[in-house]
C-alpha cells in the first residue's frame, strides 16, 4: 500500500509576488488613487491657508 502521507508531485516554483501581473495592476490602480488624494488634499490646504491669511487682517497695504 501507498503511503498517503508523501507528497510525489513535484515542487511547483513560485513566482515573487511582484512578477504577478494582478498585484502589479491592483498596485498601479492604488497608487493612483493615492496620488488624486494626495492632490485634492494639497489644493484643500492651500485654499485653507489661503482663506485663514485672506480673513487674518495680517496684510500690509
Amino acid at each position: 500500500m501507498k503511503n498517503p502521507l508523501k507528497n510525489t508531485e513535484p515542487i511547483k516554483e513560485k513566482k515573487p509576488f511582484w512578477e504577478d501581473e494582478g498585484w502589479r495592476k491592483k498596485e498601479l490602480k492604488k497608487m493612483e488613487r493615492n496620488k488624486k488624494v494626495t492632490e485634492k488634499r494639497r489644493e484643500e490646504s492651500a485654499l485653507r491657508k489661503f482663506e485663514a491669511w485672506r480673513t487674518s487682517g495680517y496684510r500690509t497695504y
